[in-house]
């Protein structure tokens, strides 16, 4: 009889225990888990494919799906052993394509795990007490780093990826919210938790630095790099007629519910367990998903928000509520809003967001009708331009108050800084005329005194110089005498010298004739030795060789005799081995035909199993063809339904479209002209701003002249200092000269040297043109002021003119309003700016 195998075709129910147990594969295909599969639900065509779990499995415990969707991550507990189960999904159906199942440390279960942005490296934690996050490089089963990321067997929730960077993950539990790096083959964490800890219940990246992170007390927290930057509570609001609307939510799904087992996934009754009764009333945020336009999260029973990015910070405000609805169909239809949301997904898309709860629901909700309505934005952006039009005006009068006052305090400081520095230049003035006064009678009076002593110095000096010129010829004599003598001695010298030498060479000359005799004795007895040498050494070379002649005889024979004995066995023995080789032959070539037997067999059973397989696939791909094509003609036949619908509901929109404009076309008009005056308005500020930069222009360059009379003080200060250290020195160094009035070389030597050193011939040019330097100087800057005074006239004249009729345009114009405010205060200021210039210049020209 033929055996029945019975394959499932739809499974109910959801695992809801399983940590991140909902996530899309495409726009239309939605993975959960159920019993001891994992299904490929399509919503639309309402099919359902199937990823089975291992085998004698106890349950899974965490999901995970690559960014790239490509691989789906299950672990589970096989006969009480922690093992990972890596699926294929592009592959039809879904194979294995590795399993994780020897592991070099102590594990007990693995609660959540994440794979890299770019899908080659995965994130996995273990339950407590161990508590070890694993960084594996899981193609080829290799950890790459390991570490405890908590000692206190606290509980651990999510662990995840950064979704720009492999390195960096982020993990989240009780009283721990950690960031870590993977560099040099181990995690290190890089931020450090401040303020009080928190129960951390889950977490999502909004961006490459930034994470957003919910707690059991229904607060939520942005880190920035590690670093806390926003805090916001959600409060528990009561449901209203309008939330409880169904409409809301297009799609839910009552599942049949599995029993409860050992969860790693904050569940409602696990936490409303640990919490306190003071916690019981704050919802508790198990589930956050981000968006591009911001993030949502389960807030409490039955409620998930919607939070938006804000366009002038970067914060987030609460966009939208959206609560379960009741359920018609079930027995107790108030408990349907009561569950707890546990985890969130958006679809690729965005269009869709799905979450699953602790009753073992599924919820599907379109997000195209969570935006807010044309109309409210509309009244949201008038109210937000009249709020602009009115911070605009105030801050223009305020600019214009504070520049008014800074103009006056400048002013004002900048007379009473003139009239200071005029008093001081006048005072400078007379001392240092005084100062030059004095410095002239001096010069004069040194002068004379050093004119008199060189005469003095002169006199002296030339007596010294012939008394050292007749000692000079008196010593030039003695040393003609002594050279005289030392010739006289190196004659002598030498003929002694000559004959020593004479004596030396007879003597040793007859030293060598003895030796030279005791040489040829010697050389005449080694000869006598060699010649019985050589005579002895023939008789024993002929006794060897007749020694070893006698030898040689006996071992000849026997060697002859032996090679005999070998030649007889070579010949023995090549016969056996032809025997052998022919027999090893044989036997290999048995064998090797009996191999290539089984080969063919094998061959030939391996095709027949792959056509076999073949058979079966094809009818498979046909079945599923026949499938697909009729499921295509039913979706064909609904989306020509629902386009007939759309376009009807079109028609309508267009309508209340063309209404809507028709409203908003003379509030536009209305934006644009207030637009144009605050144009308008800016231009003028701008116009204000360029003539207050012009007479901060002017100030400076009076601050700066101001600070070059200040340096030119500070310069003819410093050469009267120099001149007294100068003065100074000269006196003790005439003083030191006085010491040597005895001696006139001496004196004379010092007296030239201070010549050299303090007087010179260009310092006697320069006081000599000293005075009429000065009073060039003097002119050339005096004509440089003038002319300035004059330029600087004509263009505070100028932009007189400018003002008034442009005060004169603005009063005569009626439409600005805003502008006839602004301008007297504005007036003023200039006026008095240009009485205060005129004040400045004269006070320029007198100094």
């Amino acid at each position: 009889m033929s055996t029945v195998v019975a394959q499932s075709l739809h499974v109910f129910g959801l695992r809801s225990h399983v940590a991140n147990n909902i996530f899309f594969f495409d726009e239309q295909i939605v993975i959960f888990p159920s019993g001891n599969h994992c299904v490929k639900y399509n919503v639309d065509q309402k099919w359902q494919k199937f990823i089975p779990g291992s085998d004698k499995s106890q349950g899974m415990l965490a999901l995970s799906i690559s960014p790239n969707r490509r691989y789906l991550a299950i672990s589970e507990t096989v006969q009480e052993k922690p093992v990972i189960t890596i699926y294929e999904l592009s592959s039809i159906p879904c194979r294995k394509r590795k399993i994780l199942n020897n592991f070099d440390f102590p594990v007990q279960r693995f609660i959540s795990m994440a794979f890299s942005p770019d899908s080659k490296y995965l994130l996995t934690q273990t339950s407590p007490p161990e508590s070890n996050l694993v960084y594996w490089l899981w193609e080829k089963q290799k950890i790459m780093a390991i570490i405890r990321t908590d000692s206190q067997n606290n509980a651990v929730y999510q662990v995840s990826f950064n979704p720009q960077d492999n390195t960096q993950v982020c993990v989240t539990g009780n009283g721990m919210f950690k960031l870590l790096r993977f560099a040099e083959g181990t995690l290190k964490q890089t931020n450090f938790q401040r303020g009080e800890p928190q129960n951390y219940l889950a977490h999502t990246w909004v961006s490459d630095d930034k994470i957003i992170v919910g707690t059991d007390t229904g607060r939520l927290f942005l880190f920035e790099s590690g670093d806390q930057r926003w805090e916001t509570s959600i409060m528990v609001k009561e449901p209203t007629s309008e939330t409880k609307n169904p409409g809301k939510i297009q799609e839910s799904e009552s599942l049949i519910e599995f029993p409860t087992i050992s969860s790693p996934v904050p569940s409602y009754e696990q936490v409303m367990l640990a919490s306190s009764h003071s916690q019981l009333a704050m919802p508790q945020v198990f589930a956050l998903a981000a968006y591009s336009k911001g993030f949502a999260c389960s807030a409490g029973p039955g409620r998930v928000l919607l939070f938006e990015k804000m366009e002038e910070k970067d914060f987030y405000r609460e966009s939208r509520e959206i609560r379960i609805p009741l359920d018609p169909q079930s027995n107790e239809p108030s408990q349907s809003d009561k569950q707890d949301i546990l985890c969130l997904c958006f679809s690729p898309s965005e269009e869709t967001l799905v979450a699953s709860t602790s009753k073992n629901q599924l919820y599907s909700i379109t997000m195209s009708l969570t935006e807010i309505s044309k109309a409210q934005i509309m009244l949201e952006l008038k109210t937000r331009v009249e709020e602009l039009k009115m911070e605009n005006e105030y801050q223009l009068r305020l600019k214009d108050m504070n520049y008014s006052e800074k103009i006056k305090e400048l002013t004002d400081k900048f007379l009473q800084e003139m009239e200071s520095l005029k008093t001081k230049n006048q005072v400078l003035r007379t001392e240092k005329e005084k100062q030059d006064v004095s410095h002239r009678e001096r010069i004069e009076d040194l002068l004379d005194k050093q004119n008199r002593e060189l005469q003095d110095l002169e006199c002296c000096n030339n007596q010294k110089l012939l008394l050292e010129y007749e000692k000079y010829q008196e010593l030039q004599l003695k040393s003609q005498r002594m050279q005289e003598e030392y010739e006289k001695q190196l004659r002598d010298n030498d003929e002694t010298k000559s004959q020593a030498l004479e004596e030396l060479t007879e003597f040793y000359e007859a030293k060598l004739q003895e030796k030279t005799t005791l040489l040829e004795e010697a050389q005449e007895d080694v000869r006598q030795q060699l010649r019985e040498f050589e005579e002895t050494k023939k008789q024993i070379e002929e006794d060897e060789d007749r020694e070893i002649q006698d030898i040689k005889t006996k071992y000849e024979k026997k060697l002859r005799d032996e090679k005999e004995s070998n030649l007889r066995l070579k010949g023995e023995t090549g016969i056996m081995r032809k025997k052998f080789s022919s027999l090893q032959k044989e036997i290999e070539e048995r064998t090797n035909d009996i191999e290539s037997l089984k080969g063919e067999q094998v061959k030939l059973q391996g095709v027949i199993k792959s056509l076999e397989k073949d058979i079966l696939g094809l009818k498979r791909e046909i079945q599923e063809r026949d499938e697909t094509i009729q499921d295509k003609e039913k979706r064909i036949y609904d989306l020509k339904k629902k386009n007939q619908e759309l376009e009807k509901f079109k028609f309508v929109l267009d309508y209340k479209i063309k209404e809507l404009k028709k409203q908003i076309e003379p509030r536009e008009n209305e934006i644009k002209v207030m637009k144009e005056q605050i144009q308008e308005m800016e231009a003028e500020l701008e116009r204000f701003h360029k003539q207050n930069m012009q007479l901060e222009l002017n100030i400076t360059e009076l601050w700066q002249k101001l600070r070059a009379t200040d340096q030119e003080m500070h310069r003819e200060r410093q050469k009267e200092r120099d001149l007294e250290a100068l003065v100074k020195r000269f006196k003790t160094d005439l003083h030191n000269c006085v010491a040597y009035i005895q001696e006139p070389r001496l004196l004379k030597e010092k007296v030239r040297a201070l010549f050299e050193k303090y007087v010179q011939r260009a310092d006697m040019v320069e006081i000599a043109g000293l005075n009429t330097d000065l009073q060039q100087e003097y002119a050339r800057q005096r004509e440089h002021l003038e002319r300035n005074l004059a330029t600087l006239k004509k263009k505070v004249v100028k932009d007189s003119e400018l003002h008034r009729t442009e005060y004169v345009r603005i009063m005569q114009d009626p439409s600005s309003g805003c502008a006839e405010s602004a301008d007297p205060i504005m007036a003023a200021p200039t006026c008095a700016h240009y009485q205060d210039c005129q004040s400045g210049f004269y006070c320029q020209i007198s100094v």
